[in-house]
């Protein structure tokens, strides 16, 4: 066991240099998601106030999504930023609220779909019948065998992998969603002995594609089992032999009484070959079908309509340029937002069209796709988002006049495939860097005294702002958000404390844009790489421990794992207390979710005496 006063020796013989000790923070965070547009959502962020501040929080970082529309809240509203306002500094506590979703753009789609960011579809072929043209249906991947119509014994033609074939998994011609067959999984049941994952059955087969096509696949699924159990749909899409993924699906279970549909929207990017994969999984002692694998192309479901994101209209030879207004009317979803299942509007010729009936023309756009169920990201690349980017902090000086902001940029996922402002050959590093300058001088135009803070991974090269091997890709990132030729650390460690700076070869990067007086809210450190570069480059870090982990022995091992790899790197100024666990059914449950709070402070305090 480490003492206090043999950690607080280390401390003396560093010098400036920060130890890995509660003591030495500065400042103790608390992560709030809060809805302050409600009675009840006041009373619980005033609750949660309370509880950190006993538990020591120095800090709050406070989401609030209404900045956008703060100048048009009843009075009501305003009464509860103030009832917020004034309990924090009842507490002594610091209000950060967040600003600039980037990643998760929900907020601000919902006042312009357009900002979405985009990928693009070339020369897609639309038949034109009766003044309207939609996608041509025979336009698609061929897929061998999708209904499974061809099989021997229990085995599918056409597709590679299936596993178990007259044993777990067998060609079904009693039940079918159409045509004479299915194919079957059956899992054993469970006994009090063994409990079994349960079975399942996967499929795949290598498609050819042309680059810079969105299409739509399906596939159905059913299930029958103890319990109303339900079919696990699996589906990938990849391509590079595996090293880019193309979807990235939240999928739900298939209905227990009935077939069920899942749907996909993937966009082909710059691969020629893709390899799609399918597959159903059922729970232990149930019983589970597969049906009808196909692909329809996209159309202009979410079409994006921007400067950076044009539309083209071509002849099928691509000689004539049709004209937007004049040969065909202004494209747009009037839906607006995204859809996987839903169709696009159809492009709709205008009296005096040049277009003839009967025709094929070629149709060129962007779209947006949805990632991990609900996530989509805002444009890093057209600067028409900086005007809404200045509203808001506008509308969240005036709602909080804060001592300082946190801009919400992380996990961009998409970005690179629109033209930057600087053209088509701008790498989607520099992209975030200029966006990154760009959204600190928003802040500094309205808050010119504030403290600027964000999140970490998408300006360290050791998480999401990575260099890629050869072929592999971050989600739907064109390229890397580090453009670098080398990596070169220096070895300059003492007794396992790290007392040199990083020494790279680096072209460029996202963080180029991210100055140094931005403190980094630090979420993830493979060891203490990443905590190194943000030293190195002069920013303060606030480490974002807990994470949902569960029980003390969880929470201590969260904690020492970041006291460790933080120890005797300067500057470590503080820890927050990081929950996405934010249970609101009911009061009760809200409370318990936070139980957390008060433990991990106080062993966060008591770190020296525990560790090993």
């Amino acid at each position: 066991m480490r003492s206090l006063s043999s950690l607080l020796a280390v401390c003396l013989i560093l010098g400036a240099a920060h130890c890995a000790s509660a003591a030495q923070f500065e400042q103790k965070w608390i992560f709030l998601t809060s809805n302050l547009r409600t009675a009840d959502g006041v009373d619980r962020t005033l609750y949660l106030l309370e509880k950190s501040a006993a538990a020591g929080c120095t800090h709050a970082l406070l989401t609030d999504s209404s900045h956008l529309v703060a100048f048009e809240m009843p009075w009501a509203y305003w009464e509860g930023i103030e009832r917020v306002k004034e309990k924090a500094a009842s507490l002594n506590m610091t209000l950060i609220p967040t600003i600039f979703p980037t990643g998760y753009g929900g907020r601000y789609l919902n006042f312009d779909s357009n900002l979405a960011a985009g990928l693009r579809v070339t020369d897609a072929p639309f038949l034109v019948r009766g003044g309207t043209a939609t996608p041509d249906p025979a336009s698609v991947p061929e897929i061998v065998n999708g209904a499974f119509e061809d099989f021997e014994n229990n085995t599918v033609t056409g597709w590679s992998g299936q596993e178990g074939a007259g044993e777990t998994t067998f060609v079904d011609t009693q039940t079918a969603r159409s045509g004479r067959a299915s194919l079957r999984v059956v899992s054993p049941p469970a006994t009090d002995q063994e409990r079994p994952a349960g079975a399942s059955v996967t499929l795949s087969q290598r498609l050819a594609v042309e680059p810079f096509k969105s299409y739509r696949v399906s596939f159905w699924i059913k299930s029958d089992g103890p319990d109303g159990s339900t079919a696990r749909p699996n589906i990938a899409i990849t391509s590079n032999e595996g090293r880019r993924r193309h979807i990235f699906p939240q999928l739900r279970p298939g209905d227990a009484s009935d077939w069920t549909r899942t749907v996909v929207v993937f966009n082909t990017l710059d691969a020629t070959e893709l390899r799609l994969t399918v597959g159903v999984g059922a729970s232990p002692g149930a019983t589970a079908w597969l049906d009808d694998v196909t692909i329809e192309p996209l159309g202009l479901t979410g079409v994006l309509r921007r400067r950076n994101t044009p539309v083209r209209v071509t002849s099928a030879d691509g000689t004539v340029v049709y004209e937007e207004g004049k040969d065909f009317e202004r494209i747009e979803d009037p839906q607006g937002r995204f859809s996987e299942t839903r169709d696009g509007p159809p492009l709709r010729l205008t009296a005096n069209s040049r277009i003839r009936d009967g025709s094929t023309v070629l149709v060129s756009w962007y779209h947006p796709v949805r990632i991990h169920g609900g996530q989509i990201n805002l444009t890093i690349s057209d600067p028409a988002v900086f005007e809404m980017m200045d509203t808001e902090m506008e509308a969240a000086k005036e709602v909080w006049d804060a001592e300082g902001y946190f801009m919400n940029i992380d996990e961009i996922r998409l970005a690179g495939w629109e033209e930057g402002p600087d053209g088509p050959d701008q790498p989607v590093s520099q992209m975030l860097a200029d966006y990154t300058r760009k959204a600190v001088d928003i802040v500094r135009e309205h808050a010119p005294d504030a403290t600027i803070y964000t999140w970490s991974d998408m300006y360290t090269p050791f998480h999401n702002a990575r260099p890629l091997t050869e072929g592999s890709a971050y989600y739907l990132v064109n390229g890397s958000y580090a453009e670098w030729e080398q990596f070169l650390p220096d070895e300059v460690v003492v007794e396992g404390r790290w007392e040199g700076p990083v020494s790279t070869v680096v072209q460029g990067g996202a963080w180029e844009g991210l100055p140094a007086e931005v403190q980094i809210m630090l979420w993830h450190a493979r060891d203490n790489d990443a905590v190194r570069w943000f030293a190195d480059r002069g920013h303060k870090q606030i480490i974002c421990g807990f994470y949902d982990v569960r029980g003390t022995d969880g929470m201590k091992r969260n904690i020492q794992q970041w006291m460790t790899r933080s120890e005797g790197v300067p500057n470590i100024i503080g820890m927050m207390y990081t929950t996405w666990a934010i249970n609101y059914d009911s009061r009760q449950e809200f409370i318990d979710s936070h139980d957390n709070i008060p433990e991990f402070f106080e062993l966060v305090d008591s770190y020296p005496d525990w560790v090993e």
